[in-house]
């Protein structure tokens, strides 16, 4: 009977090791055993988002379609349409609680890459006025005759200020949930920045001020 080397059971456990170790992370990362015990308390943070903050008042609400339910397995989302009541610019606001693993990895440019938009150049950070939160901020262009301009910023967090992480599903993958706060507006690329820079930098001020 041919012995094998020690070497040789060395690489087979450890083969499996990383074998389960891979699906416990992924495990971990879509909560497929379960997410965190208290999701109505997080869920319900999201209504913190006030209809009114600064010049921004609610002149819509949205719904998360199902297909975008099932892709995101959200436990919650705040859609809503916010308009500037001195300039008239209107902004999309979308705020989704969720494991982070699906939290994390659907950006802007996955889902807007597409036929109908074309990012113009990579993501850069957007940051804001006398606060530590930064977001990717990403500029696309409809493939349609119009043309129209749409910026979008987005960041993600668990506690501390919102982040635009390079690597999220890495840095947020083992916190039991996470909040992804993501903006668009319409317009050309000054006024969509400046709107979208405001708004935000509004909105996290009334959040900062919100009663818990």
């Amino acid at each position: 009977m041919q012995h094998r080397p020690l070497t040789f059971y060395v690489c087979v456990l450890a083969a499996v090791a990383l074998t389960i170790g891979a699906g416990l992370v992924q495990g971990h990362l879509r909560q497929r055993w379960g997410g965190p015990e208290d999701k109505a308390a997080i869920v319900a943070r999201l209504t913190d988002v006030p209809a009114e903050f600064g010049a921004w008042r609610k002149v819509e609400s949205r719904e998360l379609g199902e297909f975008a339910r099932n892709t995101l397995q959200c436990y919650g989302h705040l859609g809503r349409v916010y308009r500037n009541v001195q300039t008239g610019a209107i902004v999309s606001l979308s705020l989704i609680a969720g494991p982070p693993g699906p939290t994390s990895v659907h950006t802007p440019e996955i889902c807007m890459g597409s036929q109908e938009y074309h990012a113009e150049q990579p993501r850069q950070e957007l940051s804001l006025p006398n606060r530590e939160d930064v977001f990717w901020n990403v500029t696309f262009h409809t493939t349609n005759v119009e043309q129209q301009h749409v910026r979008v910023a987005y960041a993600w967090r668990f506690d501390g200020p919102w982040t635009a992480a390079e690597q999220p599903r890495l840095l947020f993958g083992w916190r039991p949930y996470l909040y992804k706060l993501q903006v668009s507006c319409v317009g050309d690329k000054e006024s969509t920045r400046a709107s979208c820079q405001d708004f935000l930098t509004e909105l996290l001020s009334a959040l900062d001020n919100a009663p818990r």
